[in-house]
């Protein structure tokens, strides 16, 4: 039974009928545009300078990762949230007051500290497959940082972090979530 989705984005008065793979495309589409902005800002580093000072080459590319990486990001998390916003009549179908209990703030808290747990993992990550020490990794993290322009700096303290904060994870994941309930029980939409 195919899921009816209201005024999807640019059809107005329109209703569209979405599977469950469509479903699933469209709410991982911010993922591989995020990984593909990666990608191409990984390819602008020198495939030689690779090769040549890895250093170097790292360091080039977080300064390029943390100067547009997050500009990039914050366009895609505000159009999908338009669309959401868009598809479901408004940010009043999304939540009520039932869901800020005590239990949600618990949630909330979990969830920051599983963020700065995977973001712990993702260190340890480029540690090993680098083969540095966390010393060395500080180093070229503040390195790439002084290569970071100031205003991409401020961007992503001011705008990214409000972005990714309001929109990504207030009204995507609910927009997500929602979406996907009507396909799955509730506990799985929220896995995926």
């Amino acid at each position: 039974m195919p899921f009816k989705v209201k005024y999807p984005l640019f059809i107005r008065n329109a209703t569209v009928e979405m599977g469950k793979g469509r479903i699933l495309v469209l709410l991982f589409m911010p993922f591989v545009l995020n990984l593909a902005v990666s990608i191409a800002l990984w390819l602008l580093v020198p495939s030689n300078l690779w090769l040549d000072n890895p250093r170097k080459a790292y360091i080039t590319f977080m300064s390029l990762l943390q100067t547009y990486d997050s500009p990039f990001i914050s366009l895609i998390q505000v159009v999908f949230v338009l669309y959401a916003v868009k598809s479901l009549k408004g940010i009043k179908d999304m939540y009520n007051k039932a869901d800020l209990t005590k239990k949600s703030v618990f949630i909330i808290i979990g969830l920051v500290l599983l963020s700065w747990f995977l973001f712990m993992i993702e260190g340890l990550v480029n540690i090993i497959v680098q083969g540095i020490s966390w010393e060395e990794y500080g180093s070229l993290w503040k390195e790439s940082i002084k290569l970071t322009p100031l205003w991409s700096r401020l961007f992503t303290l001011i705008v990214g972090s409000l972005t990714a904060g309001i929109f990504e994870e207030i009204f995507w994941r609910a927009y997500g979530i929602t979406m996907l309930e009507d396909k799955y029980r509730s506990k799985m939409a929220v896995m995926l």
